[in-house]
C-alpha cells in the first residue's frame, strides 16, 4: 500500500520535472538561435548609364561694338557702344557616361548633347548722323549644345551621390549684325557667322537612385564658349559714297550662360 502512494504521487512530479525541463531547454535554443537579419538595399554606382534630362538656360551677354574706328567716332548718341542679348530659354536632350566606385567615392566620364532654346536679338536707333539715322541691330541664336566632362562624386548613403563636374563644352552658335539708314534705307551695313563654338564647362549636382537601376539628377552648368565676332560690311550703295566707303561696323558678343536640369538616368 505504501509503495502504491508512493507511485502515485511521483508520478505528477516526474511529469512536471519533464515539462520543465523542456522548457528550458527550448528556452536555450531561443536565445542562441539568431534573428535572420532584414535584408539591406545597397545597390553600386558602378557601371554605364543613360537617361534624358530637360532644364532651362540664362545668358547674360553683350553685342560690343569694336574694331572699326569709323563707327566708333561717331558716338553713342548715333551708334552705341554695346546691344544687350540677355535671354533664357528651354534645354533638352540625353545622355550617357561610366561610373566606377570605390568605398564612398565616385568617378566617372559623362556626355551629353541637347537642344537649346536661345534666340535674342536687340536694336537702337540713333539720332541723324551721315545723312540719316542708322540703326544698329545685333541677333543671335543657339539651337545645339554638347559637353563632354569628368565627374568626382561622394557617396554619403547607399542611395545618394554628390558630385562636381567639368570639362568641355560645344555649342552651334548663329551671330549677325546690321546697321540700316532709315533715311536713306539703300545704305545697309551686314554681316553673320554659324559656327560650331567650343570652350568649357563647370558644375555640380546631386543624384538620388530610386531604384536599384533608376536614378534621378540634378545638376547646374557654367559654360564659356569662344566668342563670336562679326564685320558688317558696306553694301554697294555705302561703297559709292566716298565718305562711307571702307567704315565698317563690328560687333563681338561673348557665349556664355548657365543651364539647370533634371533628369532620369538608367544603370545597365
Amino acid at each position: 500500500m505504501e509503495r502504491k502512494l508512493k507511485m502515485r504521487y511521483a508520478m505528477p512530479f516526474a511529469a512536471a520535472a519533464l515539462v520543465l525541463s523542456s522548457t528550458a531547454a527550448f528556452s536555450a535554443d531561443l536565445a542562441v538561435s539568431p534573428v535572420a537579419p532584414a535584408v539591406q538595399y545597397s545597390p553600386s554606382w558602378s557601371g554605364f548609364y543613360a537617361g534624358a534630362f530637360v532644364g532651362w538656360g540664362w545668358s547674360n551677354d553683350d553685342a560690343d561694338t569694336t574694331g572699326t574706328t569709323g563707327f566708333q567716332n561717331l558716338g553713342s548718341t548715333i551708334v552705341p557702344g554695346s546691344l544687350s542679348l540677355d535671354d533664357n530659354g528651354f534645354n533638352g536632350g540625353i545622355t550617357a557616361g561610366y561610373n566606377m566606385q570605390s568605398g564612398s567615392f565616385v568617378y566617372g566620364l559623362e556626355g551629353d548633347i541637347s537642344y537649346l532654346d536661345y534666340d535674342e536679338s536687340d536694336s537702337f536707333t540713333g539720332v541723324a548722323g551721315l545723312g540719316t539715322r542708322l540703326q544698329t541691330r545685333a541677333e543671335r541664336e543657339m539651337t545645339f549644345f554638347g559637353t563632354f566632362r569628368g565627374r568626382l562624386g561622394y557617396a554619403p548613403s547607399d542611395r545618394f551621390l554628390l558630385f562636381a563636374t567639368g570639362g568641355l563644352a560645344f555649342g552651334q552658335v548663329n551671330y549677325s549684325a546690321s546697321v540700316t539708314g532709315l533715311d536713306a534705307p539703300t545704305l545697309v551695313w551686314s554681316g553673320s557667322e554659324d559656327e560650331l563654338k567650343f570652350g568649357w564647362t563647370l558644375g555640380g549636382g546631386g543624384e538620388f537612385k530610386a531604384t536599384e537601376n533608376v536614378s534621378i539628377k540634378l545638376d547646374g552648368l557654367y559654360y564659356d564658349l569662344a566668342d563670336s565676332s562679326v564685320t558688317a560690311s558696306g553694301n554697294a550703295a555705302v561703297r559709292a559714297v566716298g565718305a562711307l566707303n571702307g567704315i565698317d561696323y563690328q560687333s563681338e558678343t561673348d557665349n556664355t550662360g548657365f543651364l539647370a536640369r533634371i533628369g532620369v538616368n538608367y544603370q545597365f
